[in-house]
C-alpha cells in the first residue's frame, strides 16, 4: 500500500488534537434500535440550539479550538413524534407556526437484502445479520467505525461537529449539529482516489483516502436511528461547487423546498426562474441553500421495502425525514441576496451583469454613500436619532456588500456595540 501521505490541512494541531479527543471520548456510545411500531420514530424537537453559538461554545472554541465539541444538555420537555404513514404530509409551515412537521423524503436508501436465514418480524432482531457490532452501517473493517469516519470529516477541516448530551444520561447523544465548511474534490485530494493520507493526530486505523472520505459523508451521520436528530447548515465559506457523488448524497441526507414557508418558497421559485436549465451542473437546490446558508433538520430510520422486483426478498432500507427550523431568520433570505445568487450563476438572465456586481460599487458610487450617510449622522440631535442613523449606515453600505457575512446570523454587528467602546471609539 506505501507509506501514507500526510495531508495538507489548513487547521491548527490543536484543532484536530481536541477532534481526536472528543471523538475518543465517545468511542463507548452503542446504538439503539427500540422496536419498531406504526408510529415509533421520535425524534427531538423543536428545542434545537440556536443558530448564534452558546456562550459556552464560543468560550470553549475560543480557548480550545476544535471542530467537535461534546456539550452537556438537558432533555428537551416537549417531544414531538412524527406523523405515521396513514397521514397526509404537513403543509409548509408559515413563520408564526408553532413548529413544523417532519417530511419523508421521496428516496430511501438500501442496506441489504433479507434473507431467509434472518426474516424475523422485528427490525431490531435483523440488525446482527446486517451490522457489525456498535455500529449502524454495512462494514468490511470492524476497525473503520463511525468516529473513524466522523475523523475523517473533522482532520480534513470539512465539518464542524457539536454533540449534544442528555444531561440525565452523559453516555447519550441527544441531537447533534453540523456545519458544511467544504466538501473536497478529486481536485482538493491532490491524488488518485486510493492513495492513502495519514490523520494528523494517532488513531486507528492511521490512515484514509478519498474513498473513504466520500464514505463518511454517509457513515458519520449513522449515529443514532429513532431518538437522535441532525441540525445541518453550510458555513458561508463553503465551497458552492460540489463533486458529482456529493450531489447524490443531497438527495439521502439535503432538504426538500416543499418544507419551505411560504415566502422562501417564493424567493425559490424566483430563483429558478431566473436561471437557465441548460446550464446547471448541479441540483438548484442545492446551491441556493449552500449559498445562503438555509439549515435543516434530518432524521433517519429502518424499514423494510421491496426495493427490488417481486422475485426478490424484501430489504432493510434507510429512509430519510426532514423538517424546517422554525427559529431559523427568513430575513437572512433576502430578495437582495437571491438577485445576487442570480447575477452569479453562469447562463442566467443577468450574467451580463454578474462581472460588475462581483466588483461592488465603482469610486463615485462609494464617494456619492459616504456623503449620504455622513449627512445623515450629522442631522442627528440626540442619540436615539444618532443611534437609527447608524443602523441606516449599516444598512446602506451592507446592500452593496457580495459577500454572505452582510446577512449571517453570527457576523451581525450590534449598533450600540459602535457607539459604545466599538470601532468609533465611543464610550458609554
Amino acid at each position: 500500500m506505501g507509506t501514507p501521505v500526510r495531508p495538507q490541512l489548513p487547521s491548527s494541531s490543536k484543532k484536530t488534537k481536541a477532534s481526536y479527543a472528543m471523538i475518543s471520548n465517545f468511542s463507548n456510545v452503542s446504538p439503539t434500535f427500540p422496536l419498531q411500531t406504526s408510529n415509533s420514530f421520535q425524534v427531538l424537537s423543536p428545542d434545537f440550539p440556536p443558530l448564534q453559538p452558546s456562550k459556552s461554545f464560543i468560550q470553549a472554541s475560543k480557548s480550545n479550538p476544535k471542530n467537535i465539541l461534546i456539550q452537556g444538555h438537558s432533555s428537551p420537555s416537549t417531544i414531538s413524534t412524527l406523523p405515521s404513514p396513514s397521514q397526509s404530509p404537513s403543509q409548509s409551515p408559515s413563520p408564526s407556526s408553532s413548529y413544523s412537521q417532519y417530511v419523508k423524503k421521496p428516496k430511501t436508501l438500501e442496506i441489504a437484502f433479507i434473507e431467509p436465514e434472518f426474516n424475523f418480524e422485528e427490525i431490531p432482531k435483523i440488525l446482527p445479520y446486517i451490522f457489525p457490532p456498535g455500529v449502524n452501517f454495512n462494514s468490511n473493517d470492524p476497525l473503520k467505525t463511525r468516529q473513524f469516519y466522523e475523523f475523517i470529516l473533522a482532520d480534513t477541516d470539512s465539518v464542524e461537529i457539536t454533540h449534544n448530551t442528555d444531561k440525565n444520561n452523559p453516555q447519550r447523544i441527544a441531537f447533534s449539529k453540523c456545519q458544511i465548511l467544504r466538501v473536497m474534490t478529486i481536485a482538493d485530494w491532490n491524488q488518485k482516489p486510493f492513495t492513502c493520507k495519514a490523520f494528523s493526530q494517532p488513531f486507528h486505523p492511521m490512515s484514509y483516502n478519498y474513498l473513504d472520505y466520500m464514505d463518511a459523508w454517509y457513515n458519520m451521520f449513522y449515529l443514532q436511528s429513532y431518538q437522535h436528530s441532525w441540525f445541518i447548515q453550510f458555513s458561508r465559506n463553503c465551497n458552492t461547487k460540489f463533486p458529482a457523488w456529493f450531489q447524490k448524497w443531497w438527495t439521502f441526507f439535503g432538504l426538500l423546498d416543499s418544507i419551505f414557508p411560504p415566502d422562501i418558497q417564493e424567493k425559490f421559485n424566483f430563483y429558478k426562474s431566473k436561471t437557465s436549465s441548460q446550464n446547471i451542473t448541479q441540483p438548484r437546490l442545492l446551491t441556493f441553500c449552500s449559498r445562503l446558508r438555509i439549515p435543516w433538520i434530518l432524521t433517519w430510520n429502518i424499514i423494510k421495502k421491496q426495493e427490488q422486483p417481486l422475485y426478490f426478498p424484501l430489504s432493510l432500507s434507510r429512509e430519510f425525514n426532514i423538517k424546517w427550523w422554525d427559529k431559523f431568520n427568513h430575513d437572512f433570505v433576502c430578495q437582495q441576496k437571491v438577485l445576487q445568487l442570480i447575477s452569479s450563476r453562469p447562463g442566467s438572465s443577468n450574467s451580463k451583469d454578474s462581472s460588475r456586481s462581483s466588483q461592488g460599487p465603482t469610486q463615485e458610487e462609494f464617494l456619492t454613500l459616504k456623503r449620504k450617510c455622513q449627512a445623515s449622522l450629522a442631522a442627528a440631535t440626540d442619540l436615539e436619532q444618532y443611534r437609527q442613523g447608524l443602523i441606516q449606515t449599516l444598512k446602506e453600505f451592507g446592500d452593496h456588500q457580495e459577500n454572505e457575512e452582510t446577512l449571517s446570523d453570527d457576523s451581525y454587528v450590534d449598533p450600540e456595540f459602535i457607539l459604545y467602546g466599538g470601532p468609533m471609539g465611543q464610550s458609554r
